[in-house]
């Protein structure tokens, strides 16, 4: 009886983190905490594709969603998956192994790329697929927005130095979308890419970005001074979003609570977000619903 009540739990949550309208809860359960690795070849890989929509921001272990990948790449190259299947793979695309990305991924299949950049890989992967990107279109390649727009996070796997050689008209053409996925980037390459930012000809300082430039390149308020962002308007700084929120100085959070600065939050799984609880946590909600 425990075991059905804890299933319906785990329904309720994951119906509530999608739009999607059924799962196969014997998939999801195996793929959560279930014994995957003598049960995956025995998974119907289309259904298997189709309930991964219930898992994307639901925390899986790092071995299971490499066995996962594995089994809808199938033993093909990364370039020669189908997109749509890339598309429904999602954050399992983290389970790629260093080894197909050296040997089994041609990084001039830009679609692939955008996928996998999207994906929030781990550094060393990223550095792989920065140096294939450099040996394939050369060593300024970090310095074209069309690329740079297509490798989204893979930015973060370019040196300090290089990045800092970005040219500004370049950088103003980068999309908001490569400035929201940049979680692999360190301080000093966030720093490179601001101090671009706030040159006179690029963006300028930030008490000069409206809402909408905030809402772009917010995440490189990271590693802004407490004096610059306190010169920015409160009704501007609301453009920033709820996961840059959470990387802020604390003494920066003190200041926009000093300032009574409320954030536009719409839904609460963005506050959930913001202060990073545990899905645990709304497991425990699910279940309350239950009494």
């Amino acid at each position: 009886m425990e075991k059905d009540s804890i299933s319906v739990v785990i329904f309720i949550f994951l119906f509530r983190l999608t739009n999607a309208n059924y799962s196969d809860l014997n998939y999801i359960k195996l793929i959560t905490t279930g014994d995957l690795v003598n049960n995956i070849n025995n998974l119907d890989r289309e259904v298997l594709l189709y309930n991964l929509q219930f898992l994307q921001n639901v925390p899986v272990g790092n071995h299971r969603m490499r066995l996962v990948f594995e089994k809808i790449r199938d033993k093909r190259r990364l370039e020669n998956i189908t997109l749509e299947d890339m598309k429904k793979l999602g954050k399992f695309i983290q389970g790629v192994s260093s080894y197909n990305l050296w040997d089994h991924f041609d990084c001039s299949a830009l679609d692939h790329l955008y996928l996998i950049g999207k994906a929030n890989l781990k550094l060393r992967h990223i550095g792989i697929v920065a140096d294939c990107l450099i040996k394939t279109f050369g060593p300024d390649v970090y310095n074209n927005h069309e690329y740079i727009n297509r490798m989204t996070s893979i930015i973060c796997g370019f040196g300090v130095e290089n990045l800092r050689r970005i040219d500004m008209d370049q950088f103003l053409l980068v999309n908001a979308e490569v400035f929201s996925n940049l979680p692999r980037c360190s301080r000093h390459q966030l720093k490179a890419l601001y101090d671009i930012a706030v040159g006179p000809n690029v963006y300028g300082p930030p008490y000069s970005w409206d809402k909408s430039v905030i809402n772009t390149l917010g995440r490189l308020l990271i590693v802004a001074s407490i004096d610059e962002v306190y010169q920015i308007e409160d009704s501007r700084f609301r453009g920033i979003t709820p996961a840059v929120v959470r990387e802020l100085d604390p003494k920066i959070i003190d200041l926009m609570n000093e300032l009574n600065i409320h954030l536009e939050l719409s839904t609460k799984r963005e506050i959930w977000k913001m202060v990073g609880l545990s899905y645990r946590i709304l497991f425990e909600e699910a279940r309350s619903t239950l009494h």
